[in-house]
């Protein structure tokens, strides 16, 4: 009986805020999984998304991919157990992934508003100072160097406070310790003040595209109140009209990640510093610490849903027609010429002009007689 007791008494407890927090969790995973999903492939399948802006998108919506795949579905699990249920390794690959793809997103972040500064202040100069070889460059770069970033926890170098990944209890994930100031302190530093480095340069540049916005619409408010049809405008007027859609876009997206990423970052090094002087919950480590970072994977898609036509319309032919009627043109399909279609050779003499055109109508292929005396057969 005694044996039976306390085999009860060490299961976990499921409170109803424990339920919710975990049909959030699954609602969350389901909704960021599938809108980066659709954000990847609209852009792979828009020509004219193949520009820097649409790399940075891409990039961006791919580590918020692997967020919702990777972190949104185990913290399920683990916020249900309550405890940690795989080995060792499993937990450092985990915890490794956190900080490579967390690090990504956060530059990528950083790299869209100075991408869209300079778009804004240097419009004649951005072709040429930006290119899609060189954004491309830097996103590699970019992975490479938070790869790197993240293996020095792997290295067993706690001593010097460079970290090492464990299965931290409250917050019912694996990651670095923020209690351990000892073991973990100087990397947990070195993040958070990049992520605050990086928030301040977003932060200037969302002041800047701004302030540009204003003031082309001080400059062009006149003219509009003067003509009431937009083609009566003068030519120089009409193209100072590009400001409009990168600046809606972007005040969007780095206003979204400010709210999203200032409260992690300033709580994460306050607590490095001084977690002794300070009774928060656990519930609080693991909102701002983790439930702000998947807030901001969530809404980047629906941003770009709501701010870009291509998006827009995706969204709408998925919500208004078929959806696998529509996911289905996405899909590599080899077109199969018509069973009655017509075809012809078409013979050239080597000493002369003439052409000489003969109707095969059973025939799927055209057959090229060229100088050269060689055979080309064409599909059609």
């Amino acid at each position: 009986m005694d044996s039976i007791n306390s085999t009860q008494s060490s299961l976990p407890y499921y409170s109803s805020t424990n339920y919710l927090a975990i049909v959030i969790l699954i609602l969350l995973a389901i909704a960021c999984i599938l809108g980066n999903l659709l954000s990847i492939i609209v852009i792979y399948r828009n020509k004219n998304m193949h520009d820097p802006s649409g790399l940075l998108m891409a990039n961006l919506a791919t580590a918020d991919l692997c967020i919702g795949l990777i972190f949104m579905t185990t913290t399920v699990v683990y916020t249900w157990k309550k405890s940690y249920m795989f080995n060792e390794l499993s937990c450092a690959m985990r915890a490794y992934l956190i900080t490579v793809i967390t690090t990504v997103s956060q530059f990528t972040a950083a790299y869209i508003a100075i991408d869209r500064c300079i778009y804004v202040c240097k419009p004649l100069h951005y072709p040429m100072w930006i290119t899609k070889w060189k954004m491309g460059s830097l996103i590699i770069f970019t992975w490479i160097l938070a790869s790197l970033f993240g293996s020095i926890p792997l290295m067993q170098l706690e001593r010097y406070g460079l970290g090492r990944y464990t299965y931290v209890s409250y917050m019912y994930s694996c990651w670095l310790d923020i209690k351990k100031f000892q073991q973990n302190g100087s990397i947990l530093l070195l993040l958070f003040n990049t992520f605050i480095g990086l928030l301040l340069i977003v932060s200037i540049c969302y002041i800047i595209i701004l302030y540009k916005a204003k003031k082309v619409h001080t400059t062009i408010q006149p003219f509009r109140r003067q003509f009431n049809i937009r083609q009566q405008l003068p030519t120089r007027m009409v193209k100072l009209s590009w400001i409009n859609k990168p600046t809606k876009t972007s005040v969007i997206l780095v206003g979204v990640y400010l709210i999203c990423a200032a409260p992690t970052a300033i709580f994460g090094i306050t607590m490095t510093l001084n977690f002794e002087y300070y009774n928060v919950s656990d519930a609080c480590y693991r909102v701002l610490l983790y439930w702000c970072m998947y807030a901001n994977a969530l809404a980047n898609p629906f941003i770009f849903g709501f701010s870009h036509r291509d998006f827009r319309q995706t969204y709408r032919s998925l919500c208004c027609k078929n959806p696998m009627r529509y996911i289905m043109q996405f899909l590599p399909v080899k077109k199969q010429p018509p069973s009655g279609s017509l075809s012809f050779t078409i013979v050239r003499s080597s000493d002369s002009n003439h052409h000489s055109i003969s109707h095969y109508p059973a025939s799927r292929s055209t057959r090229v007689n060229a100088a050269g005396g060689k055979n080309v057969f064409l599909d059609f």
